[in-house]
């Protein structure tokens, strides 16, 4: 069977299926926060881009708060949730309170492959990126498999952002890659794509 196909600025790309495992999970942010290293309240909001100069001031001297700098933050954000008290947004993403997915693309055999990917809905074309690994690790792995630390800022909110996308679109959705081996053309590929700013497919615009 011949698999659809989208040329765009000049490179072919076809459409990959994939499945959705899962749909609708919510609050993924109350998870643990990191499967590696659980970090401290304290330790969060003194990383880089983790959270507003004021968000950090409030945490540090209102002492409901300051009580958790040394408990893991998800207790602090469990505490939080479970009062009603919205201060957790403080340090969640614009993305990070959204509804989730579970998926993965289902062709094994581009899975070691590597290159440009869209992401179309009604056929219309609303992403455009590049993978410089391979395509399991960024579909399956990432897009496919939100993290809680991928909720907050300084996270990857690109795959809160498209994941919470093919959450809530489903099926109306369509993958499609364009195979390059070559990570100078690839990089080169992207930048292309995306090169006017104006013309930029709505979800790159919006991420």
């Amino acid at each position: 069977m011949n698999k659809k196909k989208i040329i765009h600025c000049g490179y072919v790309f076809y459409e990959t299926p994939f499945e959705i495992l899962e749909r609708d999970i919510s609050e993924k942010f109350l998870d643990t926060y990191s499967k590696k290293k659980e970090k401290t309240l304290g330790e969060l909001i003194r990383t880089k881009g983790a959270c507003k100069a004021e968000a950090k001031k409030t945490v540090l001297e209102l002492k409901e708060y300051s009580r958790f700098l040394d408990k893991e933050v998800t207790v602090f954000m469990r505490y939080l949730y479970n009062k009603g008290d919205r201060f957790y947004l403080e340090l969640l993403n614009k993305h990070g309170c959204e509804k989730f997915c579970t998926f993965r693309l289902t062709d094994e055999q581009i899975y070691r492959q590597r290159g440009l990917y869209l992401y179309t809905l009604d056929g219309e074309i609303m992403y455009v990126g590049r993978c410089l690994d391979n395509f399991a690790s960024r579909f399956n792995s990432n897009y496919g498999s939100i993290l809680s630390i991928n909720c907050y800022k300084g996270g990857r909110s690109t795959n809160t952002h498209i994941n919470s996308l093919v959450n809530r679109y489903g099926d109306n959705i369509k993958i499609y890659l364009c195979i390059l081996s070559d990570e100078k053309k690839i990089i080169e590929a992207e930048k292309l794509l995306l090169e006017d700013k104006d013309q930029r497919p709505d979800w790159n615009r919006r991420k």
